[in-house]
């Protein structure tokens, strides 16, 4: 699990994380959305205008090990 205590770059302003479950990520510039249907964003497309980049990574290869 990613806590407030982990650091991120200080240009980084907000993380947005899309996925079908949560991942109970904690950390102050984190936001999660939950969507169940990637091939329409129509509902969400609001919470991406501002966005400078986007990353896809599949669940599988989320797992952090500590």
């Amino acid at each position: 699990m990613w806590s407030s205590s982990e650091r991120l770059d200080q240009s980084i302003d907000d993380i947005l994380v899309v996925g079908r479950a949560p991942l109970h990520l904690r950390h102050p510039k984190v936001h999660e959305i939950i969507h169940a249907d990637f091939t329409d964003f129509r509902a969400s497309q609001r919470e991406f205008e501002g966005a400078d980049a986007c990353f896809f990574r599949p669940r599988h290869l989320l797992v952090r090990q500590w």
